[in-house]
């Protein structure tokens, strides 16, 4: 089969797989496996790479919360210039210089 036309498939099962139940959607991907001769993973993943309108987008990203507060990182800082430096590619990620 083509690549023009596995695409075209593809969106079109894409469409009936978002609408329909589990069970619906194993016989989908089984259907999708046997006419295109993917793995079935791959058509999960081929399924999910999709860019249609129908797909929900995910929100911004979500940022990390502060670990310590400044008083620790002084003193972790204190203790890292009395020890003369060890860890220093760790320390660097955790204190800005």
């Amino acid at each position: 089969m083509k690549l023009e036309l596995r695409m075209k498939y593809l969106e079109t099962v894409y469409k009936r797989y978002l609408k329909s139940s589990k069970p619906s959607k194993t016989k989908i991907l089984d259907e999708l496996c046997y006419v295109c001769g993917y793995n079935r993973k791959y058509a999960i993943f081929k399924l999910s790479q999709l860019p249609l309108e129908d797909k929900p987008r995910a929100g911004p990203k979500r940022k990390r919360r502060k670990k310590y507060d400044q008083q620790v990182l002084e003193a972790v800082e204190r203790v890292w210039k009395a020890a003369n430096y060890p860890w220093s590619l760790r320390l660097k990620e955790i204190i800005p210089l």
